[in-house]
């Protein structure tokens, strides 16, 4: 098969000796000047672009620790219950809390429904722990105040339920 086209092959015609270029021009100091004055100015649009991504990203920050706050810190209720303490117990592997267990005063009363379950509760503190260990298995009717939270944290433990003080009849 014959080539008619009229164009030169790239691999067909001989090989031509590299020509060399032609330096190019010194630039001229004013040139220079503006060259160096480009690199160093900030581009405004992009300085815009960097303040937009940090105000986001701090609002962002911001609405995160807001809901942090609202589910796991602030109080839902304040509330107190009448029972009968049956357990107190310090349990935790890294973050030791104190966790008890009461029988409600409504569920010994009520002769018509079905014992559902105790009212799990965690003690803030140790004095208050004390004291629930004096009534614990007593029999002695107490009045627990406490605080009940949305969301449960580690060292919270297990209920959502913070006793703040014990009163005794």
């Amino acid at each position: 098969m014959k080539d008619n086209d009229d164009f030169d092959d790239f691999f067909d015609g001989p090989d031509l000796p590299d020509k060399e270029e032609p330096a190019p021009p010194e630039p001229t100091p004013e040139e220079i000047e503006e060259r160096t004055e480009r690199e160093n100015t900030i581009d405004v649009p992009r300085l815009r672009r960097l303040r937009r991504i940090i105000a986001a990203a701090a609002l962002v920050v911001l609405l995160l620790m807001v809901w942090l706050y609202f589910r796991y810190y602030s109080v839902q209720s304040e509330s107190q219950v009448k029972g009968y303490i049956v357990e107190v117990q310090r349990t935790g592997r890294l973050f030791k809390t104190i966790e008890g267990k009461m029988v409600t005063e409504m569920a010994v009363d009520d002769t018509t429904h079905f014992y559902r379950s105790d009212f799990p509760f965690t003690i803030e503190n140790d004095s208050i722990a004390d004291i629930a260990r004096y009534f614990q298995g007593r029999g002695r009717k107490v009045t627990l105040h406490y605080k009940h939270y949305r969301g449960r944290l580690f060292w919270r433990r297990e209920s959502h339920d913070v006793v703040t003080a014990i009163t005794a009849y």
